[in-house]
């Protein structure tokens, strides 16, 4: 369902530049048309009734200068590559209209968005005070008094020194309940005896290192 999710995030951006690539391709045509068609004007003059002033056909039969017949082959040369791209976009409507219709069809009511996560997540709110007799254990309940700003179990759970640093930051305590979860990815034994858990708290992302003391029989989360 994610992935349902990621498409339909991806057709409405896609269809939006085809929008805004539509619009601005209409524009230049329609600054080409008024480019041709002062020339037009300039022909209807020429052709007016032999009545009209010698000067005024004078001036519409001069030759044009190089400068101007450069021009003219560039307005052929922008009007042809205009008219190639409006027949571009007749296809480009056309699969435009049938992205839209792809969107419109895909469910994406939020209640049918399911997330699918990892063998051996636990989410906060699954998690259980299990003790500190192991690392794991130790930090799963670090994470469920965490999870719940249970000071009384976190002091338990923590060395002193991470404790005082828990329990006087106000950003930690107000974020507590918007932990979703953790997985334990790699549990490494350090030579100065302690555990060094390697924890992903939200899915996909880069886990972060965690250090558990042993004291007294019992592991604690410290820095």
């Amino acid at each position: 369902m994610n992935n349902r999710f990621l498409v339909a995030g991806v057709l409405g951006i896609v269809c939006l530049g085809t929008l805004v690539a539509v619009g601005v391709q209409r524009r230049e045509l329609a600054a080409l048309h008024a480019r041709r068609a002062a020339p037009s004007e300039s022909a209807q003059v020429d052709q007016s009734p032999p009545q009209a002033t010698a000067t005024v056909t004078s001036v519409h039969c001069e030759p044009l200068t190089e400068r101007e017949k450069l021009e003219r082959l560039q307005l052929r040369a922008e009007v042809t590559q205009l008219r190639q791209r409006e027949q571009q976009l007749a296809g480009v409507r056309e699969n435009n209209a049938r992205l839209l219709a792809k969107l419109s069809s895909l469910n994406l009511k939020p209640e049918t968005i399911k997330v699918e996560l990892p063998q051996g997540y636990v989410r906060s709110s699954e998690a259980k005070m299990v003790g500190f007799a192991t690392p794991e254990k130790a930090f799963e309940s670090f994470a469920w008094a965490f999870q719940r700003w249970d000071t009384n179990t976190l002091g338990q759970a923590c060395t002193p020194e991470f404790y005082s640093h828990l329990s006087n930051s106000e950003e930690l305590r107000e974020n507590a309940s918007k932990v979703p979860g953790f997985m334990i990815r790699r549990k490494t034994s350090l030579a100065d005896g302690t555990v060094e858990l390697e924890v992903e708290v939200v899915p996909g992302t880069t886990p972060e290192k965690l250090r558990l003391h042993l004291e007294d029989g019992q592991w604690k989360v410290g820095d």
